[in-house]
């Protein structure tokens, strides 16, 4: 394992500007659920191009994990959006989605507006694997909202790959740009 590059690739649907930006605040901040559907099956399609085999007859990931909230934020949230983002590929492709194979051990400062370090410092350690969970030679595809630094990620992702994941892949709604 390398690790200083335990995600093996990113893919991003959009860059985080106008509408896509716009889509993301509104489900997770403004509870509008009902975006999900669609930008999950947006999501669920990119998916279908990066990760099938040469020869388009199977995936190339045993298991699709959603980046996890803190139990405090998902009890005021009321939702992950990452799991939301999800369900299209438990409907569509009967991809193994493990909502709880990861968690957060700790309460972190919300992401947003801090500057790359403090977002490696803030999440640092936050991570764990949930007991009694083998994933030892497993591809892995973590997904989540939105790509900036990639902290959030690369902590998922050193866990995985420390217990055993032979890849870990990552898929975002949008990635933004630091350099702004």
């Amino acid at each position: 394992m390398d690790p200083a590059r335990p995600l093996a690739r990113v893919t991003a649907l959009f860059l985080h500007d106008d509408g896509p930006a716009m889509a993301v605040r509104a489900l997770k901040y403004k509870n509008k659920r009902a975006l999900a559907p669609p930008m999950g099956r947006l999501l669920f399609v990119r998916a279908l191009r990066a990760h099938l085999d040469a020869e388009g007859k199977r995936w190339d990931i045993d298991l699709v994990v959603p980046v996890p909230l803190h139990g405090k934020r998902l009890r005021q949230r009321g939702f992950n959006q990452a799991s939301l983002l999800l369900c299209a590929f438990e409907d569509e492709a009967g991809l193994r989605v493990c909502h709880r194979l990861l968690r957060r051990r700790r309460e972190t400062t919300p992401q947003a507006g801090l500057t790359r370090k403090a977002r490696l410092k803030n999440v640092k350690g936050a991570f764990e694997l949930t007991p009694g969970r083998d994933i030892k030679g497993k591809r892995v595809l973590l997904v989540d909202d939105v790509f900036t630094t990639g902290s959030t990620l690369t902590a998922c992702a050193t866990i995985l790959k420390k217990h055993g994941a032979s890849e870990v892949c990552a898929l975002v709604f949008a990635r933004r740009d630091m350099a702004r």
